[in-house]
């Protein structure tokens, strides 16, 4: 009898370490992979509507803290941040560079 519980005791244990010391590292969300796509063409975009697909991310990571490790996640931040602005360059008027939000 004492064995059977050793027993119990050692796979509960064994358990425990197994499910402690999984990485978190193939997290993966549907709705980040579609929120990378979508932040692929920002560029495209109104400054709205960047403005609202970033409230539609945050409110996302919001709901699915675990989402911010996603590997994309980083991604869709850079992308949101470089497409916040433009860069017009004229070569007609001698090298002036003009920095503006969209």
């Amino acid at each position: 009898m004492a064995c059977a519980s050793c027993g119990r005791v050692c796979l509960y244990l064994l358990f425990l370490v197994t499910l402690f010391s999984c990485k978190n590292d193939d997290v993966h969300f549907v709705e980040i992979s579609e929120f990378y796509a979508e932040s692929c063409h920002l560029n495209e975009a109104t400054q709205d509507s960047i403005m609202r697909f970033s409230q539609k991310v945050a409110d996302f990571v919001t709901r699915n803290p675990l989402a911010k490790e996603d590997p994309l996640y980083p991604r869709i931040l850079h992308n949101i941040q470089t497409s916040s602005f433009v860069i017009t360059y004229d070569p007609n008027w001698d090298g002036i560079i003009d920095i503006t939000d969209k």
